[in-house]
């Protein structure tokens, strides 16, 4: 089953759980009782980022009463809220942190004994309060029984954005809803009002930097440049309650967040460097974010990107009567290369500073601070750096290389300049970490160390497709493959039982009729196993090939 996710949707919270939920149902019919699900599985387009709700219901911040016999306003908290025979022409006023899409109420042990049920609810637009139903033509779902019993009182989210103001001589901005009932309740009714707020992911701006410390995921967002977000325990896209929090970095100035790592136990965190006061080095410390503090390491010194910044441990550093192994952090500053162990910061770059010295005409070039780089390649045990050099230079165009063994500088000269590296675990071999670098002029990504000429090295792309039926043999008949069409160039198909590889051809990527824009390949294939694998893909170095779709033919084989 497939659709169309709605614009609008957000996470609610059903069964004591906050999420996305959705229900099936069928369109006739129905289900006798020996019908069972087995298994749901989901699939969905990337997302983007939202601060969802924890699901913890949050008290109000106070309710006021408006009595339409008196034309006064009755005051009370959140835990205890006089509803005694509340009429239809009576006005429930709440105060919230936060907007809201759902109030929760418990009547405890004084319900009402007659069903006032909750039909609309209003809230200020800036201008005027507008009705969720009437004004936006939402809806809105009484969970209470009229409040005659304890539960949630949901509606769609607003229209028009809620919007914080002072209410009836209040010292502070909050957000304000009101209600009715739509019938007098029984006398000495006595409720506790909670709500289900909701948050916008843009009041924070655009992410400029993330990682993962301490199974939480951590942000810093353009908006608030200088500040670190804490996502709850597991939980990425929970930025609030009790589990979230926040926390200043640096010296104070609004210098964004460029980069952070893990280090040690700890959190290092590296501003931009901007003006004459530079940028600055912080590492946060603590185990909760009720726990968590700041140790300024560098006012002066930052880095320059997310990708400057590479912390390598067992590194080896001199002292007056041996050597000691430590974890340090390099990174890529207008000052230099530098290497910092937690503590202090120092300059490693004095053979090559004359990049970094601008009365050289060598030197890096400002405003290009977001194309230079800095990576660790653990198979030769090395730094190698991209920098920006000269007043002309819009892309890396000098290559150094520190060797962390011997301490010594060196300059490299690939045949394809790079933009970028990193390391990451190899698919198969005896290496189990491989370098792969961006190319600058192409686009193409290389593996390092493949030899002396790493441009002629084609890295292997493939898409792997697995089919199995719960341990019964599994017959593939047919493959239908469409991808778009090259001037020349082949791909691979490879069948594999249970891991063997059992068949295998090289396919023309070349156009099926003159002027199509699409390459088709029908392949019959009568391959049987308890477990298929399905390999497409293309070895060739300067060959594209992009898969529009894949059809088979398959069934399960009765005869074994």
């Amino acid at each position: 089953m497939s659709w169309t996710a709605p614009t609008t949707i957000l996470p609610t919270y059903m069964y004591g759980a906050n999420g996305w939920w959705y229900r099936i149902s069928l369109a006739s019919g129905g289900l006798d009782s020996s019908v069972s699900v087995q298994s749901v599985t989901f699939d969905s387009d990337w997302q983007s980022l939202i601060n969802m709700w924890d699901g913890s219901p949050q008290d109000v911040v106070e309710v006021r009463i408006y009595k339409a016999s008196s034309t006064n306003y009755e005051l009370y908290g959140s835990t205890a809220v006089d509803f005694d025979e509340l009429t239809s022409s009576d006005m429930v006023y709440l105060a919230t942190t936060d907007p809201i899409i759902g109030i929760y109420i418990d009547p405890g042990a004084l319900p009402s004994s007659i069903a006032g049920a909750i039909t609309n609810m209003f809230y200020w637009d800036g201008h005027n309060w507008r009705g969720i139903v009437s004004s936006d033509g939402g809806t809105l779902v009484d969970g209470t029984n009229g409040i005659k019993n304890p539960g949630w009182v949901t509606f769609t989210k607003p229209t028009t954005t809620p919007q914080a103001r002072q209410f009836q001589g209040s010292t502070y901005h909050a957000y304000w809803y009101y209600f009715k009932v739509n019938a007098t309740l029984s006398a000495d009714t006595n409720i506790g009002i909670l709500c289900m707020p909701y948050f916008d992911i843009n009041d924070l701006g655009q992410s400029q930097a993330n990682c993962v410390w301490k199974d939480r995921a951590v942000y810093a967002f353009d908006r608030y440049s200088e500040y670190v977000y804490f996502s709850a325990t597991s939980a990425p896209f929970v930025l609030n309650g009790s589990d979230y929090g926040i926390i200043e970095v640096g010296d104070g100035r609004s210098n964004k967040i460029v980069a952070m790592r893990k280090f040690h136990n700890e959190l290092m965190v590296f501003q931009e460097e901007k003006g004459e006061e530079g940028g600055c080095i912080t590492l946060i410390e603590g185990y909760t974010p009720a726990t968590f503090g700041k140790l300024v390491i560098s006012t002066r010194m930052g880095t320059m990107n997310n990708k400057s910044v590479v912390v390598v441990d067992g590194v080896l550093t001199s002292t007056r009567t041996d050597e000691k192994i430590k974890t340090i952090a390099f990174f890529l500053s207008r000052y230099g290369v530098g290497a910092c162990d937690g503590r202090v910061v120092n300059l490693i770059s004095d053979d090559i500073q004359n990049y970094f010295n601008p009365n050289e005409p060598e030197c890096i070039r400002k405003g290009y601070e977001s194309k230079m780089w800095l990576g660790y390649d653990s198979a030769e045990n090395v730094l190698r750096i991209g920098l920006v050099s000269g007043d002309t230079a819009t892309e890396c165009n000098v290559f150094p290389v520190f060797d962390l063994d011997d301490n010594v500088w060196y300059f490299d000269t690939p045949a394809q300049e790079l933009s970028c590296m990193t390391e990451v675990g190899a698919a198969s071999g005896n290496v189990p970490v491989v370098q792969v670098a961006g190319g600058i002029d192409d686009g193409i990504v290389y593996l390092l160390n493949s030899g002396k000429n790493d441009v002629a090295a084609a890295v292997e792309s493939y898409v792997q497709m697995e089919l199995g039926s719960f341990g019964e043999y599994v017959m593939l008949r047919e493959i239908l493959l469409r991808s778009k069409s090259e001037e020349a160039g082949e791909i691979y198909l490879e069948i594999l039982v249970e891991g063997v590889s059992k068949a295998r051809w090289n396919l023309p990527l070349t156009a099926s009729k003159f002027g199509s824009f699409l390459s088709r390949i029908r392949k019959t294939i009568a391959i049987e196993g308890g477990h298929l694998s399905i390999k497409i893909g293309n070895f060739e170095s300067n060959q594209e090939f992009y898969l529009e779709d894949l059809g088979m033919e398959t069934y399960v084989w009765k005869k074994r």
